[in-house]
């Protein structure tokens, strides 16, 4: 299968978005790629083609549970292709992971950073043979970033251990020390730096300065009447508004990392 015939049974697009096609086209020629790409300008579509028309499976290392249960719930629509590893998964489940990687049945497999600090669970990834290694939210591997996650600098250990020389890192967000600071945390040689810009015409970015954070927040989801997202600075946070809003007849939900696995799952679910 080629890239475009991938891109349109799997996603249903008929054309590349800019720069999509010349990223996927040197990671399929086995170079590494270091893909600097804004927010809605299509990423992830660059490492999953050249995932889905491989021989064997590769690794998507993604920071955040709730990205890769999207982007694996996106890829399965048609066929089940894809899956993830992480902390909401039981023994049993991580081991059918496993064996249907062994069998040919998966792609696509996300993993966070903190699991392949496991020298059991970097054996077996390691004994599959996996052929390219994907690190999105790149960023987040660079202490000059805005995300920073001390797992994702052990990252070279694995690759060192595992032997994989296929890799590329995906990112929205690298000033030219973040882009270094990448290259260098990675160990990647000879690396294809293509940066695509930072314009996102898509979004708006509005600042306000208030007192009543509640109150405004109240109005502008009254005002818009569209689903939303609203990012507080802890979880206590969270809680406290979804109830503030829930008082005031909006149907909302509070979502963090302390949630029990199977609740978190379910209000992300009804949330799409």
């Amino acid at each position: 299968m080629t890239a475009i015939n991938a891109l349109i049974n799997y996603f249903g697009y008929n054309e590349f978005r800019p720069g999509q096609q010349e990223i996927i086209e040197e990671i399929i020629q086995g170079k590494n790629v270091l893909a600097v790409l804004p927010t809605g300008a299509g990423k992830s579509i660059c490492f999953q083609i050249p995932a889905l028309i491989s021989d064997n499976y590769s690794i998507v290392i993604s920071p955040l549970i709730a990205l890769m249960k999207d982007q694996v719930d996106s890829l399965n629509k048609p066929n089940e292709i894809a899956t993830f590893i992480n902390s909401t998964q039981s023994f049993y489940e991580t081991e059918k992971v496993f064996q249907d990687i062994h069998f040919g049945k998966i792609k696509i497999v996300y993993v966070a950073p903190e699991r392949l600090e496991n020298p059991e669970f970097a054996a077996r990834l390691k004994s599959l043979n996996p052929n390219y290694l994907f690190i999105d939210e790149a960023h987040c591997i660079s202490e000059w970033g805005h995300n920073f996650r001390p797992s994702y600098t052990r990252l070279k250990d694995f690759i060192e251990y595992t032997g994989i020389k296929k890799i590329s890192a995906f990112t929205a967000t690298a000033t030219p020390e973040v882009v270094k600071d990448i290259v260098k945390q990675l160990g990647l040689k000879n690396a294809n730096i293509i940066i695509k810009g930072f314009e996102r015409d898509n979004l708006f970015v509005n600042v306000e300065i208030v007192k009543k954070k509640k109150e405004r927040c109240l109005e502008l989801v009254h005002q818009f009447k569209t689903p939303a997202i609203i990012y507080t600075s802890s979880r206590k946070k969270t809680e406290e508004l979804a109830e503030y809003l829930k008082h005031n007849k909006v149907k909302c939900e509070y979502y963090h990392a302390g949630l029990d696995p199977i609740i978190r799952k379910k209000i992300q679910e009804d949330f799409i």
